[in-house]
């Protein structure tokens, strides 16, 4: 009851622009838990055809034990799991608000049958990965593709410690052994590892051979947005931008919308559209302001010069660790 009530204090405490709804709650839990056990899964049967007196397993036991230790917590992974969240809903908003104009046609589509057979052969193996990226009821998934190397390596040695803990509770678990089998598990599941094949990169090789044909316009970054093809729609701003996929979702991500109006003026984009994915992105928001919120931000976006945009943006374009000891430096003169 006691750490009910710390936890419910901590939600309270935060304004409510920051609060995930329960909806929100229940999304990210579940992309969580579809992404450890996927991952149980895989080392599992590593480790049971090296060591058959394993075996086949039965009901995960890693999403409820990493999730207890606090694992969900950490901001890396944390991090993607919301912006897979994020991506799916308004997704969905897309489709259920039917945004695009019917006569625009559908833009995968409109890609796979491009007269350009690089940018064609592209765009199907895009739509490939994003049907990777759903499960059988078109729930969002977050493969192990999905994650940096150096994440993916840590979630798999987190939910190898999960198993060992519960292997060597059972009866006649043998400890060196099963510690070693384990170990190989991982080594063996993150060399099956499809590096580059992740919706992101996926979407990021389309955008690419777009600009070079000189088709990555504002059209078609609208396009993408109001269709929910938000993979496409990222991976266009990043490209357009020079900028990394980190930094454009968290530009996208920002709830108070001032990052993105930052990276929209420097790349040039016109008002009259921006108005138009305002109203998009502000209709779509759980807690959604009052118009005049939205009437503000074009009024902020007016305001901001396109070479201040820029400057901020080559900014954004820096290393994150360089860019965290510029910001902690600054921090310390101000003081």
């Amino acid at each position: 009851m006691r750490a009910e009530l710390s936890a419910a204090a901590h939600d309270l405490s935060l304004p409510s622009q920051h609060r995930l709804t329960d909806q929100q709650r229940a999304l990210v839990g579940d992309i969580f838990a579809k992404l450890v056990t996927a991952i149980e899964l895989g080392i599992h049967q590593h480790l049971a055809q090296a060591l058959p007196a394993v075996g086949a397993g039965g009901t995960p036991i890693a999403p409820q034990r990493l999730e207890s230790a606090g694992v969900l917590r950490e901001a890396p992974l944390l991090r993607l799991i919301m912006r897979r969240a994020e991506e799916h809903r308004l997704a969905l908003v897309a489709a259920d608000r039917a945004f695009d104009a019917a006569a625009d046609g559908n833009l995968l589509e409109a890609l796979a049958r491009h007269q350009d057979e690089e940018l064609a052969r592209r765009a199907v193996a895009h739509v490939v990965a994003e049907a990777r990226r759903r499960d059988r009821l078109r729930e969002p998934l977050l493969s192990g593709d999905d994650l940096p190397e150096w994440l993916a390596w840590r979630l798999h040695w987190q939910v190898a410690a999960a198993l060992r803990a519960h292997l060597l509770s059972t009866p006649g678990g043998a400890g060196p052994e099963i510690e070693r089998g384990l170990e190989a598990a991982v080594r063996r599941a993150m060399a099956e590892r499809r590096e580059g094949q992740a919706g992101n990169a996926r979407a990021i090789r389309v955008a690419a051979r777009l600009d070079e044909l000189g088709g990555l316009d504002d059209e078609f970054l609208m396009r993408a947005l109001l269709q929910g093809q938000l993979a496409l729609f990222a991976a266009g701003l990043g490209v357009r931008a020079r900028l990394g996929a980190d930094a454009v979702w968290q530009a996208i991500l920002d709830r108070g919308g001032h990052s993105l109006l930052v990276l929209l003026r420097a790349i040039g984009m016109p008002g009259a559209m921006v108005a138009h994915m305002v109203e998009f992105l502000g209709a779509s928001r759980p807690l959604a302001g009052p118009p005049s919120a939205q009437r503000s931000l074009l009024a902020a976006y007016d305001a901001i010069e396109r070479a201040a945009a820029e400057a901020l943006v080559r900014r954004w374009q820096l290393d994150p660790g360089f860019r965290e000891a510029i910001d902690d430096l600054d921090e310390a003169g101000r003081r």
